[in-house]
């Protein structure tokens, strides 16, 4: 596999630190503690030498979207487990589900029944519990993944029939929009439907409703004053791929 790196450490700690300060700023402009969002690094294409170094500059969270890349990187850097903690975050093929919840933080795209199905029972043989966040298409963007919000509540009753998966929230990918107020108006849909799932079923031990992943590297400062928990940020930490 081919991978991207860095000419030098110090451009990567450069790009954490202004990523870290627009956090903070956006937190503060609308009265949030910093801590209540946590910045997911995606390192898709990148190399594990890559993810270590973002590692050791204070990322712990970071974010795979293929499979493959994933189990090479998690298996190059397994002597950082449990202090790196991986996000599943790219659309998840059913077929290939059972293979990435070993040392899984959390999975983001959790979208149709039929995934839903084949993470439990993959769970139950290993005797494990399964962190995850429903993706809903908030946009109706059909190029994207995720059920549909009138979905929504159907798909939190068929989890919900499987003890092994454990409901944390929802996720979404906002729209590619000339500015970043374009997306604002998808992440307040997703943080009101969020309310009305936590209102519809409330909180057991396996259903919480903790964590709104929404926000890449254009419209993540959106996002947190919206109300995001989880940020997804790829180029904005580590330049173009």
């Amino acid at each position: 596999m081919e991978t991207n790196s860095f000419n030098t450490n110090r451009a990567l700690g450069e790009r954490v630190e202004d990523v870290r300060l627009r956090i903070h700023q956006h937190c503060d402009r609308v009265g949030r503690s910093p801590q209540s969002v946590t910045l997911v690094g995606v390192t898709k294409t990148f190399s594990a030498e890559v993810c270590r170094e973002v590692h050791r500059l204070g990322v712990l969270d970071l974010g795979e979207n293929y499979v493959s890349e994933y189990l090479e990187k998690s298996a190059a850097l397994s002597d950082l487990i449990p202090q790196i903690r991986w996000h599943f975050i790219g659309h998840l093929q059913t077929n290939k589900a059972a293979r990435i919840l070993r040392n899984v933080h959390l999975i983001h795209t959790v979208d149709r029944p039929s995934l839903v199905d084949t993470l439990a029972q993959k769970a139950d043989l290993l005797g494990i519990s399964v962190p995850i966040l429903m993706q809903v298409n908030i946009a109706g963007d059909s190029s994207k993944f995720g059920c549909t919000p009138d979905q929504a509540p159907a798909l939190v009753q068929h989890i919900r029939r499987y003890p092994a998966l454990h409901i944390q929230g929802i996720m979404t990918i906002g729209p590619i929009t000339d500015t970043a107020e374009g997306s604002r108006p998808v992440f307040r849909a997703l943080r009101t439907l969020r309310d009305q799932l936590a209102d519809t079923f409330g909180e057991t031990p396996t259903c919480r409703w903790t964590h709104l992943s929404m926000g890449m590297s254009h419209d993540f400062g959106v996002a947190i004053e919206e109300g995001a928990t989880i940020v997804r940020v790829g180029t904005a930490l580590f330049g173009h791929r």
